[in-house]
């Protein structure tokens, strides 16, 4: 049985939702349910903390649909939790992986970084290697492009990284490949600088050449292609952060645990002021409450944001299904952010680690061979001699 408190959900679409794991590491992975025809895909499983599967069909899956598992890359806090939805009633069709460094991915033992956290991943068998360019459909009985996820080789973060795009949806998830404000790790074993910068071109591509096709294509797949959904509301999120006497928003709520979860703020931080009042100071800006509280004295947020303050005026959760996105694409990301509208953020961050290439930005931090370089929306560790090309 899964305990549900390690679990913080947001439904993102009629047929997705974002899971973000509270587990015991600190990592709060982003796990992504997408409820297809005849299948439900997960990507990525988590930390393991506790059994995704039994939470996703008590509270997503309830036509138990089985289940198919795709993996981003082999880390501990994105395939931890994959033993789960073995020997399950559901069924389990496969767990896949991206194929472009097997021997890299079948030692996670090692590269999954399980051993620097004290912990250990449980045995899983890899099912299905992805090829780059491949199509995992939504309806093996439709086997439509539209109604497909399509596979990304993403080497740089790890050598086996791929991201997987949504042409129902028109949604891009990217695994670990980028996520904005928190670290970027290419300081992990089997992490490639030079081959980050060509994926972080190759997505640059893949999105003009996917906003191109728009232009003929304007109305989403979604809003013309059938599927069902098997459920019509969403799980009611339990905030890690927020007050039990707070009325949140469900994007609200998520806000306030991206906060949290963002700063690593500790339950003895999180008591003593009020994390949803210094958000709603800030009029709901992630980014402005962030840049607020690494600035004022706690003390002084304190005073601002007591813990005992009435609970800020908000509207009240809603269990409505949130619509089918029609604005291009949208960016889900393995941390941090799941719906980023911004598509130019591939090359942002490609234009960052050129001025880190070109010495135009000096490490904020310095542990040994490695430096971490930040700007305004990214931050990112790499070897001090990183090799560019």
């Amino acid at each position: 049985m899964a305990n549900e408190a390690y679990f913080i959900p947001q439904q993102l679409s009629p047929i997705t939702w974002r899971v973000t794991e509270n587990d015991r590491f600190r990592q709060y992975p982003f796990l992504y349910v997408i409820l297809g025809q005849d299948k439900c895909i997960i990507i990525d499983t988590g930390c393991g903390v506790s059994d995704f599967c039994s939470y996703v069909t008590a509270n997503i899956n309830k036509q138990r649909l089985p289940y198919l598992v795709v993996c981003t890359h082999c880390h501990f806090d994105h395939v931890g939790g994959n033993s789960s939805f073995q020997n399950k009633p559901e069924g389990l069709i496969g767990v896949l992986m991206g194929g472009g460094d097997q021997v890299f991915t079948k030692n996670y033992e090692i590269n999954s970084l399980c051993l620097a956290h004290n912990t250990k991943v449980k045995d899983f068998q890899v099912t299905r290697w992805l090829t780059d360019g491949e199509l995992i459909y939504l309806d093996n009985n439709d086997k439509r492009k539209e109604k497909s996820l399509e596979v990304i080789f993403t080497p740089g973060h790890t050598s086996d990284s791929i991201a997987l795009y949504s042409h129902y949806e028109r949604r891009l998830f990217v695994g670990d490949l980028l996520y904005p404000w928190t670290a970027i790790h290419l300081d992990c074993i089997g992490s490639n600088v030079s081959k980050y910068m060509e994926s972080l071109q190759k997505l640059t591509s893949f999105v003009k050449q996917q906003e191109e096709s728009f232009k003929t294509n304007p109305v989403p797949p979604s809003l013309l292609l059938t599927l069902t959904n098997p459920s019509n509301t969403a799980p009611t999120p339990q905030s890690a952060a927020s007050s039990g006497s707070e009325k949140l928003s469900a994007g609200q709520d998520q806000m306030v645990n991206e906060f949290v979860s963002m700063l690593e703020l500790s339950p003895t931080t999180l008591s003593s002021f009020s994390a949803s009042s210094l958000l709603q100071l800030c009029d709901w800006s992630l980014e402005a409450a962030v840049n607020l509280y690494l600035t004022i004295d706690l003390s002084d947020l304190q005073k601002m944001c007591p813990p005992s303050a009435a609970p800020p005026s908000v509207t009240p959760s809603s269990t409505e299904v949130p619509p089918f996105h029609t604005d291009g694409i949208h960016i889900s990301c393995g941390h941090v952010e799941a719906d980023v509208k911004n598509t130019s953020i591939f090359q942002e961050m490609e234009n960052f680690m050129k001025l880190i290439k070109e010495g135009g930005v000096i490490p904020q931090d310095v542990d040994g061979d490695y430096g971490e370089y930040s700007c305004e929306s990214f931050s990112v560790i790499l070897p001090l001699k990183a090799k560019w090309t």
